[in-house]
């Protein structure tokens, strides 16, 4: 509910989406070591300038992460990637269960859970969350890349940094 209230204005700053996805791996790693899990950090650049609210994204990647570690099978295998080939992005794949092709369209809603046989718990929040706090930053979470029994990879996208764009 806190989310639906737009008065809280994100604190948007450019910042460097390559640090705030190392800590968010560092944030995750616990859990992949007990789930002996591996996380994988690939980025193709020391520093990708981002403009965005440091939390949100924090936010964001974390949900990502845990989505990746929660429904990537066993022992799940997670890469995180940073890039700016389409501008500032971390993208998140696992090797996992996928997403059947009549869910894609609605991941993002709100309450939403893809029914299946497993016992995995959630509350069908996380990548609604993820959609709108990306969205209050002019930036955008999709899903890149999905197959069933293969896996998926998630993006966040945040705007450049102002810096750069002048």
């Amino acid at each position: 509910s806190r989310l639906d209230d737009e008065s809280g204005a994100p604190i948007q700053a450019d910042f460097d989406l390559v640090a705030a996805a190392r800590a968010g791996r560092e944030r995750a790693q616990n859990r992949a070591d007990q789930l002996g899990g591996t996380l994988t950090f690939e980025t193709e650049n020391a520093e990708v300038h981002a403009h965005g609210d440091q939390r949100m994204v924090a936010t964001v990647v974390d949900n990502l992460l845990n989505n990746a570690l929660l429904y990537g099978g066993e022992a799940p295998a997670v890469t995180i990637h940073v890039g700016q080939s389409q501008g500032p992005a971390v993208s998140v794949t696992d090797h996992g269960r996928g997403i059947p092709l009549d869910a894609k369209q609605r991941i993002f809603e709100r309450f939403f859970r893809v029914v299946d046989q497993s016992t995995t718990q959630g509350s069908g929040l996380g990548l609604y969350l993820c959609s709108k706090l990306a969205r209050r930053q002019g930036g955008t979470v999709s899903l890149d890349w999905t197959e069933l029994g293969e896996g998926s990879t998630f993006s966040l996208r945040l705007p450049a940094a102002q810096a750069a764009t002048h």
